[in-house]
């Protein structure tokens, strides 16, 4: 099985149940940028599937291996996690980070919206959609410089599809929006206009910090944190924490990547009613 994406592609071997497989395409939809879409980048990975009583992961990153043995079969979930650290090594392969982000653009310019989870991220998307926006990613966006570039860009992300449930936040028009990430099809690489870091999960308070002249060393390690997703969960069954595979020197890269990105496009940092933030955003597409 290969699950292609707009940075490369992923091989999937030894997996013959019909539920694993069905499994694991709706974990590549979730967790894979511009999952479908013929790779711009020519990165791999290969995992394989043995048979064993004990639990066991082992990484081989020389190789672009990973092998996973198991007696059962993964949960969409588990393939999620594990494709979605894959796919971050992939990723930085190519010189580009993911974010835990929505990606909107609006009055054609482009921002990245990224947060940990909760912090209203999806909810922000929607006020911006039904202002006439359009929303490019609704989870998980690529973003980088590449070379021939005049500054950052968002590259791909996961599909935004916008859902309705019952809710109290008034904020939100006594109904809470979500975006659940279905992979996008890729176009052409879109400069980012701005980046919008939502503080964790503290809605009464307005607050804004535009980070100029200089990006705060707090925002820098914030959004490393973020551009990390992907490792700070675990494969519980297998005593897995996915860190392992995020080793030293990947996250000096990575953490590098992020202080340039910081200094190629406005840092916004923020917390607010997801009314006030979009308020913000558009404030920002209308200078």
């Amino acid at each position: 099985m290969i699950l292609n994406f707009s940075q490369g592609w992923i091989e999937i071997v030894g997996v013959s149940s019909a539920e694993e497989i069905k499994a694991i395409r709706l974990a590549a939809l979730r967790a894979l940028p511009g999952h479908g879409a013929h790779p711009q980048r020519v990165s791999s990975w290969r995992i394989e599937r043995g048979t064993r009583s004990e639990p066991q992961i082992l990484d081989y990153p020389e190789w672009s291996l990973t092998t996973v043995c198991c007696d059962f079969e993964l949960t969409e979930p588990e393939w999620r996690r594990l494709l979605r650290a894959i796919c971050q090594r992939l990723l930085l392969h190519n010189g580009y980070i993911g974010l835990h982000a929505v990606v909107a653009r609006l009055s054609g310019q482009v921002f990245a919206i990224a947060g940990s989870y909760g912090t209203g991220k999806s909810s922000i998307g929607a006020h911006l959609c039904e202002r006439g926006g359009e929303l490019l990613a609704g989870d998980f966006a690529a973003i980088g410089r590449p070379q021939d570039a005049l500054g950052a860009v968002f590259v791909s992300g996961t599909r935004p599809v916008l859902v309705r449930t019952e809710g109290n936040d008034s904020a939100i028009h006594d109904t809470q929006r979500c975006l659940t990430g279905m992979a996008a099809a890729v176009g052409e690489p879109e400069k980012l206009t701005a980046l919008l870091y939502l503080e964790s999960n503290q809605r009464g308070v307005n607050r804004v910090q535009t980070q100029l002249p200089q990006v705060s060393r707090r925002t820098i390690n914030d959004l490393y944190l973020n551009a990390s997703t992907g490792f700070d969960q675990a494969l519980e069954r297998f005593l897995f924490p996915l860190a392992i595979l995020n080793p030293a020197n990947d996250q000096r890269t990575r953490f590098a990547l992020v202080e340039r990105l910081v200094n190629e496009v406005r840092v916004t940092r923020a917390r607010g009613t997801s009314q006030y933030l979009a308020d913000l955003i558009t404030g920002i597409a209308d200078d």
